[in-house]
């Protein structure tokens, strides 16, 4: 399911709140945004059976990575992440590292 841009804020709490949600593809949708990053990451902060996510070409930059990384230190539960196609730069790597070296269930990671 793609959300229209109009209701993403509502998909988002939705997704924070749905046990029925594994897989999730927004590839493509052009989160352009750094608030639209930041309410997915505060939905994948409060979703713990989510197991892959799709975010390649999103137009994902640095800090909207970061956001990313960070709710992955609460969320245990993804084990794919495709993040291909988007504009990221080394430092924000970096960083995004740093906060998967508190995950434990990530095994693969598309970048």
């Amino acid at each position: 399911t793609r959300p229209s841009a109009p209701g993403y804020e509502e998909f988002c709490d939705e997704l924070g709140r749905s046990p029925e949600c594994r897989v999730l593809n927004l590839s493509k949708m052009r989160l352009s945004g750094e608030k639209e990053i930041e309410i997915l990451s505060s939905a994948l902060r409060k979703n713990t059976k989510l197991e892959k996510l799709f975010l390649r070409k999103v137009r994902l930059s640095g800090p909207g990575l970061c956001h990313i990384g960070s709710s992955l230190t609460v969320n245990q539960s993804l084990y794919a992440l495709h993040l291909s196609g988007n504009l990221l730069s080394l430092p924000a790597v970096e960083e995004f590292f740093e906060f998967l070296s508190h995950n434990s269930s990530l095994q693969v990671l598309l970048l």
